[in-house]
């Protein structure tokens, strides 16, 4: 056996790793083939988080840690990069494009609130057309684009646009991501997109012509779908915040509960419930008993 290796300053991310990942360990000073047999998440096995399985040796599968691994999907940092933290931003450096209104970026507005940043609504006056068509315009030239670029998030003299893709970055900035689980994030999110179109469809004043029972109907597989996915967790991936959270509460509190109150506590208890923790949340809480948001335009009961 070689001899002890001394400590590095390397750190290691094992988030690429997963059950069946190839790769490559060293055993006595020669790497050998072999696969992920798991991946552990323990305190008890952080400086060895990986079990692998050798190909072509059955019966010696161990726990083994990233120096001894070579893989691609495995990350390694200074400890100086695995404790910096995002370049702090001074009070005005983050502004939401939106319109005076919850609607799509309100999931924005929550992913900061949740993470704890201060951001300024910038808009306009929804009675001015003159003020909507320079508003929009401006929001094109700067978003970079000839469609709608709202909501569009303005950080620190960057913009960014895709509401959902605004949530999953303002999300990662704040720490609210998944280890390893990006997949199931993003397919939470699928089905809150899912159905999202289906409510506005009862907007009367955005020409919608669905009345309460045929949108009860036609959302009711959907929320079944979020309710199941949910179980018994607490949260939806890894059971830790994400922006599936994030973009599920949303969905919830802006849409669902707005247009049929109560329908939630009635028919789905679980999501009733999660839609209360997220309420719940220290930065989601205090953001909604400010006037920024008590002011925005909410969609009328059905």
């Amino acid at each position: 056996m070689p001899p002890r290796q001394k400590s590095t300053s390397k750190i290691y991310e094992y988030s690429g790793l997963e059950e069946g990942t190839n790769l490559k360990v060293e055993s006595d000073g020669t790497y050998y083939a072999a696969e992920v047999v798991a991946v552990s998440t323990s305190k008890g096995r952080a400086k060895a988080p990986v079990k692998v399985s050798y190909k072509g040796y059955e019966g010696y599968d161990e726990w083994v840690g990233g120096d001894r691994l070579r893989s691609r999907a495995l990350k390694v940092v200074t400890p100086e990069k695995a404790a910096a933290k995002p370049k702090a931003l001074a009070a005005g450096d983050v502004r939401l494009h939106y319109w005076p209104a919850r609607g799509r970026g309100e999931q924005v507005r929550l992913a900061l609130a949740a993470t704890g940043t201060s951001f300024e609504d910038v808009t306009f006056d929804m009675a001015d057309d003159a003020a909507k068509t320079a508003f929009f315009e401006k929001c094109r030239e700067l978003g970079g684009n000839l469609t709608n670029n709202t909501p569009m998030l303005e950080l620190g003299g960057k913009f960014y646009t895709q509401s959902t893709a605004i949530v999953k970055f303002v999300c990662a900035r704040g720490g609210l991501v998944a280890r390893r689980g990006t997949y199931e994030v993003d397919n939470i999110i699928a089905h809150v997109e899912d159905l999202r179109p289906i409510c506005y469809k009862t907007i009367k004043f955005l020409g919608g012509v669905m009345e309460k029972e045929e949108f009860v109907d036609k959302s009711e597989m959907h929320l079944r779908n979020l309710e199941r996915l949910l179980g018994e967790k607490q949260h939806f991936v890894e059971n830790r915040m994400t922006a599936a959270d994030i973009c599920v509460y949303d969905l919830l509190d802006t849409m669902i509960e707005t247009q049929v109150p109560g329908h939630l506590a009635s028919n789905f208890p679980r999501l009733a419930a999660f839609r209360e923790r997220m309420g719940q949340v220290k930065g989601i809480a205090a953001y909604h008993v400010t006037e920024q948001h008590k002011k925005l335009f909410a969609f009328p009961a059905i």
